[in-house]
């Protein structure tokens, strides 16, 4: 080597290992965010929020109250095909986009699912399926008027379930039954922030309670969740199609547990879940019995460093389900294991720079003023930002376009 230059491969080294620092920092920033946001919202809010009367139905209309606001301010409510109009849901009001790519728009309702290919991790592990299920799981979150508004125009039906503190849709689509369970909201919050963990009967592992209470919540009649959508996925019509699994946050941790707990005979048509911004599920027991019953049917989507997707950190034995796909800051996919952790390295080493310059920018993007002004309400914990649902849909969306390109180029 010469004097004065530099050997490329110890500088590469280099690189690599200071990636790599970041990147623990970013993975420990978010689970000591999240400790402290268990400390403070378990010892601290929850408190407040017995001394002042708060209460779930009190946060119900707090949420529904901004949404309105929102909605009217920087959106429009959504308007139904027969005049109503309702708000968009907190989750969703920053991004009410709702588009079926057209490349697939005309063969959803006759083809969906679209499988990968022979040796994929999970079959329905498809660029198309995927997209239409982050849509199914961004679509959970909306009043069931909205639901049904929109599946309508896709030419969907669906059927909604809603408990006293969990909310589900069932839709039909093409030869398959999907469920789209909801993801947190102000019904489930103060459950969520408990942080209390439950051993599963027969030996099936330790989960996060607060998942198994939501879906064995009833209704007005006393049906759970689980019941209820039993009862629809083996109607006459519908009991010969494959089962789809999908949810972003709490939804997708409820999907996991759904595909567990369920009748055997549904879990034998369980075709895929395919998981958005999921927290860790179970201990390894959990995780293991899981891939047991479900082998080769599962992914998870995880959006740069989604604080949600390190919690629980109360419960330090809890597992995630593999395999992961890592959407990076810019919103591309990474599918292996290799790419996943150089553009975790990346990321990590370029976040801030790159979310500073999503802010001015989301005009380029086709996002809305709003979208960008979360993203600077978000500048103490960036990778709380990275949790929203829009994230993941929108990369989904620009996933399929770009296969499509490459397909006709």
């Amino acid at each position: 080597m010469q004097s004065g230059t530099i050997d490329v491969s110890i500088w590469n080294q280099f690189l690599l290992v200071v990636g790599q620092i970041a990147s623990i920092v970013w993975t420990w920033s978010g689970y000591v965010v999240t400790q402290a946001y268990h400390a403070v919202l378990v010892n601290v809010v929850l408190v407040v929020f017995n001394a002042v009367g708060l209460n779930t139905s009190s946060l119900e209309r707090f949420q529904r109250a901004l949404s309105d606001v929102l909605s009217y301010i920087f959106t429009a409510p959504h308007r139904t095909a027969n005049g109503q109009t309702f708000p968009y849901s907190l989750a969703n009001v920053m991004d009410t986009r709702y588009q079926l790519h057209p490349d697939y728009v005309v063969r959803l309702r006759h083809e969906f699912p679209w499988f990968a290919d022979d040796g994929a991790a999970c079959k329905v592990d498809h660029p198309e399926t995927v997209h239409v299920l982050s849509l199914m799981s961004k679509l959970a979150y909306e009043d069931p008027q909205v639901v049904n508004d929109i599946a309508q125009k896709w030419g969907l039906q669906v059927y909604n379930v809603s408990t006293d503190s969990a909310s589900a849709f069932v839709a039909v689509v093409g030869q398959s039954v999907v469920v789209a369970f909801q993801g947190t909201t102000a019904k489930t919050i103060v459950s969520v922030l408990e942080g209390v963990t439950l051993e599963l009967p027969d030996k099936q592992g330790t989960i996060y309670a607060s998942f198994y209470r939501d879906l064995l919540s009833t209704d007005s009649d006393g049906r759970t969740m689980l019941e209820m959508i039993e009862e629809i996925v083996v109607r006459p019509g519908l009991v010969d199609k494959q089962v789809l699994i999908t949810g972003h946050s709490l939804g997708a941790s409820m999907g996991v547990l759904f595909g567990v707990l369920c009748d055997a005979r549904i879990q034998k048509r369980i075709a895929g879940f395919v998981t958005f911004g999921q927290p860790r599920e179970g201990d390894e027991t959990f995780r293991l019995n899981f891939e047991r019953m479900h082998p080769g049917k599962y992914v998870r989507y995880v959006h740069a460093f989604d604080l949600v997707t390190y919690a629980p950190v109360l419960a330090a034995v809890f597992r995630h389900i593999d395999p992961k796909r890592y959407i990076t800051v810019a919103g591309d996919v990474k599918s292996h294991e290799d790419e996943i952790a150089t553009w975790t390295v990346v990321d990590a080493l370029s976040y801030w720079v790159q979310y500073l310059a999503l802010i001015p920018t989301f005009w380029l993007r086709g996002e809305s003023l709003l979208r960008s002004l979360f993203r600077v309400a978000f500048l103490g914990v960036p990778n709380g930002d990275d949790h929203w649902i829009c994230n993941y849909e929108r990369a989904l969306y620009n996933r399929v376009t770009n296969v499509h390109e490459l397909k006709t180029a």
